[in-house]
């Protein structure tokens, strides 16, 4: 028989996982306020970061590298 109290401590420590692997995901998909007048705002831009904002404003994204 397991304690009533390990287990509100693995339900807590579950819940705090699920809440810290919800703001991880926040964070990867808010996007800065981008100036696209100064170039180091442009230049700081993860690939990643360029697709979530093309996507965000509905415009075509490519899915590879031109050659």
């Amino acid at each position: 028989m397991v304690e009533e109290n390990t287990c509100k401590s693995i339900v807590e420590h579950l819940e705090f996982l699920a809440m810290k692997a919800q703001k991880k995901a926040f964070e990867r998909n808010a996007l800065p306020n981008i100036d696209w007048n100064i170039k180091d705002h442009v230049s700081s831009l993860t690939a990643q970061k360029l697709r979530l904002y093309l996507k965000q404003h509905n415009l075509q994204v490519s899915e590879g590298k031109q050659r």
